[in-house]
């Protein structure tokens, strides 16, 4: 305690003389710094930093908040995971392959698509039929994903532009409608 009085009286004593002072520590380990006048930013030159810097966060937050909102959007059309992706990007370069296969005249052998291969009976009668469902799925969830891509950078185009509160553009986003 008489640590954080002494502290008191050499804080008070510097004040009154125009000496700026910063305190810190604890009640039992106080400390106190002086300042050389030539080093002191005056609190009206800091506040546009502050506010530069709290308006950034609030960005950085409202954009974290849109990327979360439209992978929620798109895991309603995907199943989410790696692994998954992988699975869909193979499956429809499989199905998109055997239909070129089928239209230029060649004949298709499910063994050479094995993707394709383990929905038979599931999708689809045969691997034409598997092949069709999976490129037409592919083309309507592009669709989708490239309005669910645009809405999100417009959203973010309207963040970097915005200089007062952010919640109220993410709050106003307009998501595509998921059947």
């Amino acid at each position: 305690m008489d640590n954080m009085v002494a502290l008191i009286a050499r804080y008070v004593s510097a004040t009154m003389h125009g000496v700026d002072v910063v305190v810190s520590g604890s009640s039992e380990n106080p400390s106190i710094t002086w300042i050389p006048e030539s080093a002191v930013i005056p609190l009206v030159e800091l506040m546009p930093l502050v506010e530069a810097y709290a308006a950034t966060q609030q960005r950085i937050s409202a954009k974290r908040r849109i990327d979360t909102q439209a992978e929620t959007l798109r895991s309603s059309l995907l199943t989410s995971g790696d692994g998954q992706m992988l699975v869909y990007i193979q499956k429809e370069a499989e199905a998109r392959s055997a239909l070129a296969a089928i239209e230029s005249g060649q004949s298709i052998e499910a063994v050479s698509y094995p993707l394709l291969a383990a929905e038979i009976g599931i999708t689809a009668d045969d691997i034409v039929g598997v092949a069709a469902i999976v490129v037409a799925r592919a083309d309507a969830i592009r669709v989708l994903l490239a309005q669910i891509e645009s809405t999100r950078l417009a959203a973010k185009a309207a963040l970097n532009a915005a200089t007062g509160d952010m919640d109220s553009i993410v709050s106003a986003i307009e998501w595509p409608e998921i059947a």
